[in-house]
Order: structure tokens, then C-alpha cells, then sequence
């Protein structure tokens, strides 16, 4: 998945509204022609042939002076008496299929059956909500002053939604958020339409995953006529939507109307129905928009995530899954059942057509819904019960990632999102066996439980959207190098230099550390696993670094010059540097079970703010990417940095000298290392620190440590800035001290507001936003 934003607390609408797609929202003049169906002459009508009373309330709307409550009944009503009448023009056939959609004012009040049913934004609701009819089935009972009381709407009877304003003010980007919030809801709906309305004009808007788009504001007076063929158009496409705009998707179905919420679904896929399925997280609703559920039959879990796939992209996630498991399956990899597109009354579902994005950088003009069905689940990273597991995790991860390399996959998003413990994969018949490489550290200090029919891996990497292809052909390498030059990831996670888009600047990075050495036990396993001779051919001799010459100063100015006007291209120790920053935000906020007091001190908070607040793009002159104050902390001082910022409880651990001796390989900048032969050079490193490590907690179990996998350390921080990626596959980590989500990955040319999940279930496959 791709292209996401720093976490954040999405505290009110507003912070939907001041994100970069809400406020670039365009406005098409064709918007009648684009993204409207014409209204049929049969259900046509002008002012002057409604009834009186009907006249009476548009005219009380366009007229008002009052509060803004009293236009929203008039209005309601007047569009449910519209709505009725084109419903009755419909076709036999079509009149029988599709329910009447009727208006309820609906005031402000909160909408019922978001799977976020603690994100504040649910609590602001649109002023009136078209219900897929008859709206009496929403009645409570009838008010003394006659008015109608109505229950609060599920937003999965909402088929349109509608921003109402007594004065001038334009409404048309809070409609946008109230849209945010209903497709976050109904994984049902590929868009829907909004529409906001005052006593001057009205403006139409569709939205679906490639984003926003609004109509002109039509008057609803040209001179002494009211111009209501707009409104006419956007009623009538309730019904009957352009053939560009799908606005249901039939493969996925409420299992049960009358249940009690939170929903869960019935999903079509490949001719099978995974029924009574629970949505486990989502993400924001234009973009990528994946959405994962668990299906659960006779004790088998099955992941079935649904997201809208850019039809210009380069990898599919299905290719290189195919590619990874294609002799032999691949240890702590993810497991595809089947993939496909999802179709939509014999139709593949599209985005509707967007003909101003066609030339966007920061924006996706056309996306194809996709369905994934894997038959791997694990738990959230943040569950590790141990400072020990926590750390196999990391080693087996890097070994993972090591030997994707083999088969010409990089990941390009390692994050505690995409990175799950204690891996179940369901049986298939005619499985094969497991790959005896890499080597895992179950395999390392437990030989003899070593099973070569079962998952070895203490972790599970997810979610491959992101890749790239390493064993691009000739006639692909200019693409392949377009591709790896994105600057992809999640920030909180991503290498500083992809995060910039540019090598690092500064001296200081331009240090560089030998390859570390072991001896003892340590040096006795790893010749034992992979060879005397493996050890050697990574063992810096006669002052190299990682295998190469450390250039001088003036050939460093120079190469510097050079490369600071170039992409930098994603590579392997890239990846290896976002493992750094997970392992470290994960140690920053484990709560171990321990009687020594937590104090969270100011030293914390900052290294926690620098992690939480730093977002993806171009560092400007006075600008530095705060997580490089952790990184020159632990090369200068040592890990007795980290006495006022890891839980004291890991003081006493091996913990602090680890993180140390990592950050000492982790801070140069390796392009600067011309002519370097091995790619796996940082794994190497890694590979070496964790398994010393290992080696001594196993030796000295009470160097462990029991984590508390229901705490977490850490305040919510709120950010400056909010940012949304059209193109972001933006799923969430659980990040936040109370266990709100994370976003996930996105580029530095789009940007996304995301929103967090809480209540996270014990077992999924994809981090998302997740829900209850």
C-alpha cells in the first residue's frame, strides 16, 4: 500500500475540509455532461407547473432570513415530492428494482453504523439525508407542533447527502466531508452524490475514490425564473447513473438488515460467498481506499480485502506474491487465495471518468476496484509479549526481506503497519513445502523444532502494493528507475533521504561505521547457519565500510554537488532503515510488566512529537527531519541517551546498546559509497547486531523483559499540518497511546488526511484504520 500522511486526530469536520484534495476540489463546467444522467420528459417539471404548496417551500428556502433549521424540513420535503415523481417515471421493471429514495431533515444530528463508532467526525451529520424510502420507516413519532421526529440514520440507508445554509456561504466542502464519512461507512458504494445548498445557489457534487469533484453553483433564480434542471439531473441519477458512476456494488451486501450494528457483510468473490464477513479497517474513501474484512467459517480465517487499483500502475500486489511463492512458499509472506476485479452488472467498477486529472501529478484520474482473498492472518506488531520476541521479529523480518531480494522484490513499505506477529495460514490442499531460506532464528537457536511444513517466521509481511520489480529488463530499466525514484512509504517509517527525495546533506552523515564483528556463541551460530566463508565476504578489512573505499572530503563535496540534483532511487538498505524506525518506535512506546515507575519525560514527548509529526517532502533550508536528533543522540552519546526515553524498565536490558550500535549503520548515506557490490550490505549489519543480542538474552533470561501488549506509552499529538494522497493506499498502524491507528504510505507529490481506528481485533491480515 502506498502513499500516506504523518497519524493524526482527526478532531472535527474542519479537518477533513482543510486537507489538500477538499480544498483543490475541482469544479467541472460540463458537470451536467460528465457526471449526470438527463432527466427524461416524463418526470420533467418547471416551477410554474409545481403545486402551490410545493412552490411554497422552494421559495421558503430561497427566501429565508431565519435560522438555518427552519429551511430544513421545506427543503426536505420538497425534494422527496421530486424524487417521488421521477421515481414513478421510472420503467416497470426499473420502479419494482429500486426503492423511492425520500429526504429527512435531519439536523445536524449524528449518523448510526460508522465502524468508527469513536471518531469524533461521526458526530457531525448533514443537514439532510436522502434514505433509500419509505422514510416513515424512520419515524419515531410526531411532535405536538405536528413536526416529525425520525430515529437516527444508518449510514447505510443514506443514499445522498446534503449540506444546507440559511445565507451566501458556500457549503459545498462540508458536503464533501459528510461524504468522507459515508464511504468510510458503506464499502458498498463506490461514490455517491452530495449536494449543498443555499438561498442563492446550489451545487452538485460527485464523489468516489479518484476524489471530489463539484458542479458551477447554479442560481436558483436566472431572473424570474427558477432554474431547477440541475436539481432534476441530480435526482434522477439517484436512480439511474450514468453507465460511468456506479454508485452500488453488488458483490458485497449487507448480511443482515434488520441486525444490530455494526454491519457486517456478505462478499461475492470467484463464484463463492464469504458470508456474515466484519469490516477490520478501512481507509480514507478517495485514494486507494482499501478495506479489509475477516470472514471466519469453522474456525478458518480468511482475509478479503477489497481497494481501487490505479489502472497506470506499473506492479500489481498479485504478481508478486506469484513470483515470491512460486517453487516453494516463502516463510512470513502473506498468502494469496485468488485476486480479481470486481464487476458491477457485468461491468469492471471504474472511478468515474476525470478528464481535468488526466495530466495531474498529485492526483488519480481512473481506478479499478480490485479484490484479494489471502489465506494469512497474524496479530498487530504492537502484541509481542516479550522484549525477546520483539527482536526475533526484527531479525526474521530482515531475513524475510533479505531473501525477496533473491526473487527481485523490494518492498518499499516496511512500517508496524505491514509487519504482523505470529503468522496462521490457512490449509490448502496440494500446498507445497516451505523454503528453507532464509534462515530464521527459530531455526538458529531451536534446530530441532524446526518444521519444514509450517510457517518458522515470528512475523508476517503484508501488503505489497508499494513493490518494485528489481529484475527490470533492458527495455523496462528507464521505467524501473521512474518507479524506484517515487518517494514511497510511510512517513513515519521511511528513509530519510526517499522521505526528501534527495540525498542527505549534511556532514554528519557522511560518517560511516565498519561492519560489526562477532565472536563467542554469536560467531559460532551464524558460521554454523550460513558459513565461515558468508562472514568473511561482509567483514570490513583495511578501512573499508559495508565492502567499499569511504571517499575523502573533497571527492564527497563533489559527489554531493552531483547527486543532490537527482532522485534518489529506492534501494534495499532503504527498507533496512525503516525497519530501524519501527523497531525503535516500537521499543519507545512498549509498556514492559514491571513495578519501576513510567516517567514519560519531556525528552520522550519530543522523540515521540519528531516521530509523530514528520510528514513526506522536500526539507527546506531551515527545516531538518526531526527523527536525525535520535540518530546523532545514540552515535554521540551513546545509549545512555535513551535513559530519559525508553520505559526504565529496558535500561537494564540489551535494548539500549542494540538500538546504539543500529543507529551507527543506519545514519550515512550510502549512496555516497560509489561502486558498492552488495546490496544486502545493511541486512548484513542487522543480521549480525540482532543475532548477538538474541544470543544473550537466550543465555540470560533474565535480561528479558514481559511486555503488556494492552499498554502503550505515548500521548495523542496533534499535527500542524493535515495532508491527503489520492494515490495513497493509506492504511493506519496502531499507533497512538490509547490504540488509534496509524496512516499508511504515500508519495511526496499527493498528500492525505487520515483518520484513526481504535479497538483493534486479535487477529487480520492488513492494518488499516481499524474499527471495533
Amino acid at each position: 500500500m502506498s502513499q500516506a500522511s504523518p497519524a493524526e486526530l482527526l478532531a472535527s469536520r474542519k479537518d477533513v475540509e482543510s486537507s489538500s484534495t477538499v480544498r483543490k476540489t475541482p469544479t467541472d463546467p460540463e458537470f451536467l455532461q460528465h457526471h449526470l444522467s438527463t432527466c427524461p420528459n416524463n418526470a420533467w417539471i418547471t416551477y410554474s407547473c409545481l403545486p402551490s404548496q410545493q412552490q411554497e417551500l422552494i421559495r421558503s428556502v430561497v427566501n429565508t432570513t431565519g435560522q438555518e433549521k427552519t429551511i430544513y424540513k421545506p427543503f426536505s420535503d420538497f425534494l422527496t415530492y421530486l424524487s417521488g415523481r421521477i421515481h414513478s417515471s421510472l420503467s416497470a421493471r426499473r420502479n419494482e428494482s429500486v426503492p423511492v429514495i425520500e429526504f429527512i431533515p435531519n439536523g445536524t444530528k449524528r449518523m448510526v453504523g460508522h465502524p468508527d463508532k469513536f471518531d469524533p467526525i461521526a458526530a457531525y451529520g448533514p443537514e439532510c439525508v436522502g434514505v433509500e424510502g419509505p422514510r416513515t420507516n424512520l419515524e419515531v413519532r410526531t411532535r405536538p407542533n405536528g413536526q416529525i421526529e425520525y430515529t437516527a440514520i444508518p449510514y447505510h440507508r443514506a443514499n445522498t447527502l446534503i449540506k444546507i445554509k440559511p445565507d451566501s456561504k458556500n457549503g459545498a466542502l462540508q458536503s464533501i466531508s459528510y461524504a468522507w464519512r459515508h464511504l468510510e461507512a458503506c464499502p458498498d458504494r463506490p461514490g455517491v452524490y452530495c449536494l449543498a445548498v443555499n438561498c442563492r445557489y446550489y451545487q452538485i457534487a460527485w464523489v468516489d475514490s479518484a476524489g471530489p469533484v463539484t458542479s458551477p453553483r447554479y442560481a436558483w433564480k436566472n431572473g424570474e425564473h427558477y432554474q431547477l434542471d440541475p436539481l432534476l439531473c441530480y435526482l434522477y441519477s439517484l436512480y439511474v447513473p450514468p453507465a460511468s458512476h456506479t454508485m452500488r456494488d453488488p458483490t458485497i451486501t449487507v448480511h443482515r438488515l434488520d441486525t444490530h450494528l455494526p454491519l457486517t457483510w456478505d462478499i461475492h468473490s470467484g463464484g463463492k460467498i464469504y458470508e456474515d464477513c466484519k469490516l477490520i479497517s478501512f481507509q480514507p474513501p478517495w485514494g486507494r481506499r482499501t478495506t479489509v474484512f475477516l470472514h471466519i467459517k469453522d474456525g478458518q480465517r480468511t482475509i478479503i480485502k477489497d481497494y481501487y487499483r490505479n489502472k497506470k500502475g506499473r506492479y500489481n500486489e498479485e504478481d508478486f506474491l506469484a513470483r515470491i511463492h512460486s517453487d516453494v512458499l516463502m516463510p512470513g509472506v502473506v498468502r494469496l487465495v485468488s485476486s480479481e476485479e470486481v464487476k458491477a452488472y457485468g461491468e469492471v467498477i471504474t472511478t468515474a471518468p476525470r478528464p481535468e486529472l488526466e495530466d495531474s501529478n498529485d492526483r488519480v484520474a481512473c481506478r479499478t476496484k480490485m479484490r484479494l482473498i489471502f489465506s494469512s492472518v497474524g496479530q498487530k506488531l504492537d502484541k509481542v509479549s516479550s522484549l525477546k520476541e520483539l527482536l526475533m521479529v526484527f531479525f526474521d523480518l530482515n531475513e524475510i526481506h533479505r531473501a525477496l531480494l533473491h526473487v527481485g522484490v523490494l518492498h518499499r513499505d516496511i512500517s508496524a503497519n505491514n509487519i504482523l506477529i505470529r503468522p496462521k495460514h490457512r490449509s490448502f490442499k496440494g500446498d507445497v513445502q516451505l523454503s528453507s531460506n532464509p534462515k530464521l532464528m527459530s531455526d538458529i537457536l531451536w534446530t530441532e523444532t524446526t518444521n519444514t511444513t509450517a510457517d518458522r517466521s515470528t512475523c508476517l509481511l503484508i501488503d505489497f502494493d508499494n513493490s518494485a520489480n528489481l529484475f527490470s529488463s533492458t527495455e523496462n530499466a528507464t521505467e524501473n528507475v521512474k518507479v524506484l525514484a517515487q518517494r514511497t512509504g510511510t512517513p513515519m517509517y521511511i528513509a530519510r533521504s526517499i522521505s526528501s527525495g534527495v540525498v542527505l546533506p549534511k556532514r554528519w552523515h557522511r560518517r560511516y561505521f565498519p561492519m560489526p564483528e562477532l565472536s563467542g556463541k554469536a560467531k559460532e551460530l551464524y558460521d554454523k547457519t550460513w558459513g565461515a566463508a558468508t562472514y568473511e565476504e561482509y567483514c570490513d578489512r583495511n578501512g573499508t565500510c559495508h565492502g567499499s573505499t569511504v571517499p575523502d572530503n573533497n571527492t564527497l563535496r563533489a559527489l554531493y554537488a552531483k547527486l543532490s540534483t537527482k532522485p534518489v532511487c529506492h534501494r534495499p538498505h532503504h527498507d533496512v532503515e525503516s525497519m530501524f524506525w519501527t523497531l525503535f518506535v516500537t521499543a519507545l512506546k512498549a509498556v514492559p510488566k514491571s513495578d519501576l515507575e513510567d516517567v514519560q519525560s519531556g525528552a520522550f514527548l519530543r522523540i515521540w512529537g519528531a516521530f509523530e509529526k514528520h510528514d513526506i517532502g522536500p526539507i527546506g533550508p531551515t527545516e531538518v527531519d526531526g527523527r536525525d536528533i535520535v540518530l546523532r543522540d545514540l552515535i554521540e552519546e551513546g545509549p545512555d541517551t535513551l535513559d530519559h526515553i525508553l520505559h526504565p524498565a529496558f535500561l537494564a536490558t540489551p535494548l539500549p546498546d542494540l538500538l546504539a550500535n543500529l543507529a551507527q549503520h543506519i545514519s550515512p548515506e550510502y549512496d555516497f559509497l560509489q561502486g558498492m557490490s552488495k546490496a544486502d550490505h545493511l541486512h548484513e549489519a542487522w543480521r549480525r547486531l540482532l543475532l548477538e543480542c538474541l544470543v544473550q538474552i537466550d543465555g540470560s533470561p533474565g535480561l528479558d523483559v514481559e511486555l503488556d501488549p494492552n499498554a502503550r506509552r505515548g500521548r495523542k499529538l496533534k499535527r500542524g499540518r493535515l495532508n491527503y494522497s489520492s494515490d495513497g493506499d493509506n492504511s493506519d498502524v496502531d499507533d497512538e497511546g490509547d490504540s488509534r491507528g496509524k496512516p499508511r504510505a504515500r508519495t511526496a507529490d499527493s498528500s492525505a488526511v487520515h483518520s484513526l481506528g481504535r479497538l483493534n481485533p486479535p487477529e487480520y491480515v492488513h492494518s488499516c484504520r481499524t474499527v471495533p
